[in-house]
């Protein structure tokens, strides 16, 4: 296997001679030479000292793959550990709190990787008795499947226990929305310069996502527009009307340390739902007030194109209805014509 030219773009694994951290354009891959063949893998992880170990017990287990029939049990929460650990490097701390979330509801036991039967009777027992929402339980399961689908790819396991037999049917429910005055009703329920006040008279301006809002930084806001990191850290830039409501608002919370005090949503998720109930509102979450103003934009005509980039609906989703993006010149004209 020959050598890259620089000695830097290349470190040979502690233990095993034909095995190798190689750089391929600033992303770490594996190389494992067995027998007469050569394997070559991404890890998905940056080129970076920090990332190092965790890439070397990945080639670890890359290698033993290859040249023992099948790699020695392990206990399956120690493989779960690794596997955070890699995710860690590419999803959002609240994405690592639903994979333990997911973990501690359906994982009841301490099993090994050898376990898989076991693990998939477990599980499937466990759904049948639970009385979470069909799309709750859905939700749960395929993020455990995903690492179950990790630990087949590196040989942990021989079949993902989380098939379709066990998973039960999504339903598809149409997204709920308040009206106006329901979200006028929530806006005054609060006091002036409160933080659930802001964020709701925000979110109602921009159609932000709750994760979106609270995350927001003071370096998020110029004069013209609010810079967004949404799914994927795909960045979108949401225009600020000169004396609208939002811009009075933005004014306020980007001179602030944190414009929200919350570290993530589940606050003000308790207090939306506390709020809805003392009014005698149907909570439908921050989402529905995001659906409210994508439809308030929809019924104005806006353009779809524009819609989609306000809202900052994922790249999968724009490749499949659209074929150009919108620009923030084309958006603020859009916006003028329903802001106060």
């Amino acid at each position: 296997m020959p050598r890259p030219k620089d000695p830097k773009d290349s470190i040979p694994h502690k233990r095993f001679p034909n095995a190798y951290l190689r750089n391929r354009g600033g992303v770490i891959y594996f190389f494992v030479e067995h027998g007469k063949k050569r394997y070559r893998k991404s890890s998905n992880l940056y080129w970076n000292p920090k990332n190092f170990n965790i890439a070397h017990e990945l080639l670890t287990e890359f290698y033993l793959s290859f040249i023992t029939d099948e790699v020695p049990p392990s206990k399956l929460s120690e493989v779960f550990e690794t596997f955070l650990n890699l995710k860690m490097k590419s999803v959002t701390h609240e994405t690592i709190k639903k994979y333990k979330q997911a973990w501690n509801h359906w994982i009841k036991a301490d099993y090994y990787t050898t376990d898989i039967d076991k693990i998939k009777n477990d599980i499937a027992q466990l759904v049948s008795k639970s009385k979470l929402h069909n799309n709750t339980i859905a939700k749960g399961l395929e993020l455990l499947s995903s690492f179950f689908s990790y630990c087949v790819e590196f040989n942990h396991i021989d079949k993902n226990p989380i098939t379709s037999s066990i998973v039960p049917s999504r339903t598809q429910e149409e997204p709920q929305q308040f009206t106006k005055a329901e979200i006028d009703m929530l806006i005054n329920y609060y006091a002036e310069g409160s933080d659930m006040r802001n964020l709701l008279i925000l979110i109602s301006n921009t159609g932000l996502r709750i994760n979106e809002a609270v995350t927001l930084k003071p370096e998020s806001f110029s004069d013209d527009y609010i810079e967004v990191i949404g799914k994927g850290k795909r960045k979108r830039k949401i225009p600020i009307l000169p004396n609208s409501t939002l811009q009075k608002i933005c004014k306020v919370i980007s001179k602030r340390e944190k414009p929200f005090i919350w570290v993530g949503p589940t606050v003000p998720h308790r207090k939306l739902s506390k709020c809805c109930k003392k009014l005698n509102i149907e909570n439908k979450g921050y989402h529905g007030i995001r659906k409210y103003f994508e439809n308030m934009l929809i019924d104005a005509g806006i353009n779809i194109k524009i819609v989609a980039e306000i809202l900052g609906h994922t790249l999968a989703i724009q490749s499949k209805h659209y074929v150009t993006r919108a620009s923030v010149v084309d958006m603020k004209k859009a916006l003028e014509s329903i802001m106060e």
